[in-house]
């Protein structure tokens, strides 16, 4: 399969872009944590579309900003394809994401 060079992901419409947290491999203390084979449910807001079209035509605007931390839901959203050095991202619709949340992620992504 070729190689895909991708260079900025805009989301379109009601549409965010996503770069889930990595959950730790090892405490602060150095122990070593298993794997997990579940993901993190916490993600960072990379960019969002321009707002969801209603029924009548007007645009309604997106309620996450670039920068805020969400509560995703256990499954969706769509994996887009990443270059070498790129972490994994994902496109979620606006209205799947559950939750803005606050805390010291600043470590983690």
């Amino acid at each position: 399969m070729q190689q895909q060079n991708l260079k900025k992901v805009q989301p379109l419409l009601g549409r965010v872009l996503i770069q889930k947290l990595v959950p730790p491999k090892k405490t602060g203390t150095g122990i070593l944590l298993p794997d997990s084979k579940v993901s993190s449910n916490i993600g960072k807001v990379l960019s969002v579309g321009s707002g969801k079209v209603l029924d009548n035509g007007s645009v309604a605007p997106i309620s996450v900003k670039l920068g805020d931390y969400v509560l995703l839901p256990d499954y969706g959203g769509v994996k887009v394809p990443k270059t070498n050095d790129q972490e994994e991202l994902y496109l979620y619709h606006a209205d799947d994401l559950l939750a803005v949340i606050e805390g010291d992620f600043n470590n983690k992504v």
